[in-house]
């Protein structure tokens, strides 16, 4: 879906299919380099100091076994709508959070004079999370070999990937690199493209939290301890892979 965001038009132009066969390249490699950079940032966030006690377990024991096909669908359905209704109010609840945050920012940049002169001078609709997040990362996309002149909407990306998710993220990065005068370069849009990959955003919090609290109830105040440094982990498991992305293109 994002290869057809990122490189519209008819299926068969050679040029589209051309375009459309680099993004895959570039998506499908960080995809996989991905893996490895979640697995490092998670030694590095919760390191394993001790043996873990269940490491020599053969076995699990279910005490709640189906008594035939037709209790295995019934318990199937019941724990499948428990697990979507507790995602879907995890959901609710923390894009409900960060509309809460984002909302004195909007307020202070629409009714502050000179900030709003400020933000229209610089072509900024209004002020929110993902603009000062922008702001925030666009020395970290500087470090990631992205020229200076584009690190601040690159930041911007880079923002809304983590508050907004990637998918509205990566149609910010189609609606730039297609238009008539784009902002970003050849090289700084296919460096976004890794830094992108990845659902390290707040709303997967909420949905690690209530996915997972939905399948092991015991265990949710573990999650919930894990959740945001898994969120973190993932956003730099991203940006390690655009690093590298950075130094070879």
């Amino acid at each position: 879906a994002y290869v057809s965001y990122l490189a519209p038009g008819e299926a068969d132009d050679p040029a589209v299919l051309a375009d459309r066969a680099d993004w895959v390249r570039h998506l499908i490699t960080a995809s996989v380099m991905s893996a490895p950079a979640a697995f490092i940032m998670a030694r590095l966030l919760v390191p394993e100091t001790e043996t873990p006690p269940d490491e020599h377990v053969g076995a699990f024991d279910i005490d709640d076994k189906p008594a035939n096909l037709f209790d295995a669908a019934a318990l199937g359905a019941t724990d499948g709508l428990r697990l979507a209704l507790n995602v879907a109010a995890m959901l609710i609840a923390f894009v409900s959070i960060l509309a809460l945050l984002s909302w004195p920012l909007e307020a202070i940049g629409q009714h502050f004079a000179p900030l709003r002169h400020w933000l229209d001078a610089r072509g900024i609709e209004s002020l929110s999370l993902e603009v000062v997040l922008g702001w925030v990362f666009a020395p970290l996309a500087w470090t990631m070999g992205v020229s200076w002149e584009d690190c601040g909407l690159f930041g911007t990306l880079m923002g809304e990937k983590i508050i907004a998710t990637e998918f509205i993220a990566y149609l910010h990065l189609a609606s730039d690199i297609n238009s008539v005068e784009p902002q970003l370069s050849q090289r700084s849009a296919h460096i976004a493209a890794y830094a992108l990959c990845g659902f390290a955003n707040f709303a997967s919090i909420g949905i690690q939290i209530g996915g997972l609290s939905a399948l092991a109830p015991g265990k949710r105040k573990v999650f919930t301890q894990l959740a945001l440094r898994a969120m973190i982990g993932g956003a730099f498991a991203s940006w390690m892979t655009a690093s590298i992305a950075g130094l070879i293109l």
